[in-house]
């Protein structure tokens, strides 16, 4: 807990009041960001089923809380997914490639919107229920009179709904200017929904995967209802005295020693704090892992590989 690692700070350092307890957070947050990128901690892994966009079945798109893919697999068949660079496409040779582009998705990078805008459209915000401060939204992107075109929408405490002056062709980014009580959600007029702000963050934000290539007639089969993902989770850093490091408490003490990893300037401190960061880590870890294999040894049968009529007694009976 937050309030907890500013104890074990002003323990050595002092109380820390004002500006000075700000910039602490700050420095905590940094620690904190290094540790959950540097290791996939228990805690910051999670699944979740995905539906296939709506708009043609070619697309999957991941909200902003799943930050990174460590897996992910077809729901219904348990087919595995490989996820491909996006320049792989342009990559092809019939002298050197012998995969089909059916069922092999690739990355198509990040983008504001979980689908792309029928035609064009001007875009509706709204909320769910009336948010007690006023604040707005910045959208950016190109309309049907300019190659980019920027505009912002107020909400007043009396607003559930907002629409654009544009007719957005594509967007190029859409952010809000606070966080929120409650998700901001974007939808075109034709109510289709094109993503969502979540309220703990800024802006609107997707990771899209393309799953199938319709230029050659590929079609996903009708049985084939999502994909699973094994993903990590996004960052979320401290702002509240009761806020927790990924739900839980027990690498307080690990944070505790990165902050001050970063905080001294004596060299041997640092690798002195970073020693007492990692061995913390590395019990947690080591804990958890007591008692569960990490990986199921799918091993291919040794007997398909003998040549043809084979004797028994090469076999080994």
């Amino acid at each position: 807990m937050l309030i907890d690692i500013i104890t074990d700070i002003e323990a050595e350092n002092g109380r820390l009041v004002g500006p000075s307890r700000d910039l602490a957070i700050s420095r905590i947050n940094f620690a904190a960001r290094e540790i959950h990128e540097s290791v996939d901690l228990e805690e910051s892994l999670d699944e979740e089923i995905v539906s296939f966009n709506q708009e043609n079945a070619q697309t999957i798109a991941l909200p902003a809380y799943m930050e990174k893919v460590r897996g992910a697999r077809f729901v219904d068949g348990r087919i595995p997914i490989s996820i491909d660079d996006m320049r792989n496409r342009y990559n092809f040779s019939w002298w050197s490639e012998n995969e089909t582009w059916y069922l092999k998705p690739r990355s198509r990078g990040k983008s504001p919107l979980s689908r792309s805008i029928d035609n064009q459209s001007v875009i509706e915000f709204s909320v769910p229920v009336l948010e007690p401060v006023e604040f707005s939204i910045t959208i950016t992107g190109k309309t049907d009179r300019a190659q980019r075109f920027q505009e912002t929408v107020t909400f007043t405490p009396a607003d559930l709904v907002k629409v654009s002056i544009g007719n957005y062709l594509s967007v190029e980014s859409v952010s809000k200017s606070i966080i929120t009580q409650s998700d901001v959600t974007l939808k075109d007029v034709e109510d289709n929904t094109l993503g969502q702000i979540l309220n703990s963050e800024y802006q609107s934000e997707y990771r899209i995967y393309q799953i199938l290539d319709e230029e050659q007639g590929a079609i996903l089969p009708t049985n084939f209802s999502g994909t699973e993902i094994l993903f990590k989770k996004k960052f979320q850093p401290f702002k509240n005295d009761a806020d927790t490091f990924l739900g839980t408490s027990r690498y307080d003490k690990a944070i505790f020693w990165k902050y001050f990893e970063h905080r001294t300037k004596n060299p041997k401190e640092s690798a002195a704090f970073l020693f007492k960061c990692n061995q913390v880590l590395s019990q947690i870890l080591n804990n958890d892992a007591g008692g569960v294999r990490r990986r199921i040894n799918f091993k291919s049968q040794p007997f398909y590989r003998l040549p043809y009529n084979t004797p028994r007694a090469e076999q080994g009976y």
